[in-house]
């Protein structure tokens, strides 16, 4: 964290680059946020990514397989990992079309609903039952 912050100082960029750690709060700060943005090199499943689609804020993420499983181009800005030019053009982008990314980011709020815990548990006990009769039936 110590170079992290050094660097963003370095950058004169201190005074707009947070890193709160962990919060309870983060509804507050999706509130303020203009992008969100998810850089990751590797991902399981991103409830990160989630959590901002349910507060409607624009994304821009990065193309690696489990951020997939939520985000396309139609719910979010979707960038190659590990391309710092490429998030950098993106970003600028996003910026500057404050209207596709608001689409974007009301798509995002309305699939999410798909991935809610009811939703979850509901294809868990479907999947069960299929291979409960499948067995059944061998």
């Amino acid at each position: 964290r110590d170079g992290l912050e050094a660097k963003a100082s370095a950058l004169g960029i201190g005074a707009h680059v947070h890193f709160p750690g962990w919060r309870d709060d983060t509804p507050e700060w999706y509130a303020a946020a203009d992008l969100f943005l998810f850089p990751t090199h590797y991902e399981g499943f991103p409830y990160a990514v989630l959590e901002a689609a349910a507060s409607a804020l624009p994304q821009l993420v990065s193309d690696e397989p489990g951020v997939r499983e939520f985000a396309d181009d139609a719910t979010a800005l979707i960038v190659p990992a590990n391309t710092p030019e490429a998030w950098n053009i993106a970003i600028r982008d996003a910026l500057a079309d404050s209207g596709a990314m608001r689409r974007r980011a009301d798509a995002a709020q309305t699939k999410v609903a798909a991935f809610s815990l009811e939703a979850m548990i509901s294809e868990t006990l479907a999947c069960i039952e299929q291979t409960k009769n499948a067995t059944i039936q061998r």
